[in-house]
């Protein structure tokens, strides 16, 4: 067995600089040597306090070991470590929330698959797989602000300023819908009601709903439209009301990758339902009801003929 696997003050005396030459060029030459390079990189920007890490992240792969074997499931030593190298920086997030040197504890989720978290106000996180969120939950009326590490859609419900603190950026709010896809050196924010400020990069963008911004680490940000109302993965069918029809081949454009050319009567409207995985089914759906014909093409053109 490697050492990281079974010394729980591996990790600690890593982070510390405190392993011996030996352990050390036997955790360089590992493949999992890496993300924690990666992870300890993502830590830089926070200050740390007294906290005793070694005995907290043993607590939490200990959960994380019992949660496992109660459901039964077989889980790869890559996954498990991934999930390590998370609490890891959970654990050290927890350092983040001090007040006159009394520690608040955080509440951390580590999410193997996408997960539904509701906030103390009723503001709901939907959490994609591989990613976690960390907030003092015995502090939230106070202090409305989460870390994020990885893509979540948000619910805010209005009230007092709310922050999403990234690893490279930060985004505010005050009560809205909106998606947050951080990756290395990028991010992608995408508002579909209200107002958001994303803070990023050197840059700071106030976007409306129906707007989105991706921000590259020394690049200019692109801001864009967007005609969906909520990321495709969190339902496999669209459901909408007296929605214009022009504006629902705007979104099958953007969720199919299609281009549509040709005419249509601006007064129709659409109420029903479409899949989110299927073009044909979704074509059938929205314009056989008024009669439409149409045409795909090699190159993803589709024709209106009526």
């Amino acid at each position: 067995m490697k050492a990281w696997e079974t010394d729980e003050t591996f990790l600690s005396r890593w982070l510390s600089g405190e392993l011996t030459e030996e352990e050390l060029r036997s955790f360089k030459a590992s493949p999992e040597y890496e993300s924690y390079v990666a992870t300890a990189e993502a830590l830089k920007p926070f200050e740390v306090g007294e906290y005793d890490e070694t005995a907290e992240l043993g607590k939490v792969m200990k959960r994380i070991q019992s949660e496992k074997q109660e459901e039964g499931k077989v889980v790869s030593l890559g996954r498990i470590w991934y999930f390590a190298a998370a609490a890891v920086i959970i654990l050290l997030i927890g350092f983040f929330w001090l007040r006159q040197g009394e520690q608040i504890v955080a509440k951390e989720i580590l999410a193997e698959k996408r997960e539904q978290v509701v906030l103390p106000d009723q503001s709901s996180i939907e959490l994609q797989a591989g990613s976690f969120l960390s907030y003092a939950a015995s502090d939230w009326e106070n202090n409305r602000e989460v870390f994020l590490k990885g893509e979540a859609f948000f619910e805010v419900e209005k009230g007092e300023k709310f922050d999403i603190k990234l690893k490279d950026g930060t985004v505010s709010i005050l009560g809205t819908s909106f998606l947050i896809t951080e990756m290395e050196d990028s991010l992608e924010v995408v508002c579909f009601s209200g107002k958001v400020q994303v803070e990023a990069y050197g840059f700071k963008e106030i976007l409306e709903a129906g707007e989105k911004v991706l921000a590259v680490k020394d690049k200019s940000p692109e801001r864009t439209e967007t005609a969906l109302v909520q990321p495709l993965w969190l339902s496999s069918n669209i459901r909408l009301t007296d929605a214009p029809l022009s504006v629902v081949l705007m979104q099958l454009e953007e969720i199919y990758g299609v281009q549509f050319t040709g005419s249509i009567d601006q007064q129709n409207v659409f109420t029903g339902n479409f899949p989110t995985g299927d073009l044909e089914t979704a074509l059938a759906q929205v314009l056989g009801p008024f009669n439409i014909e149409y045409e795909l093409d090699e190159a993803r053109t589709l024709v209106i003929f009526k």
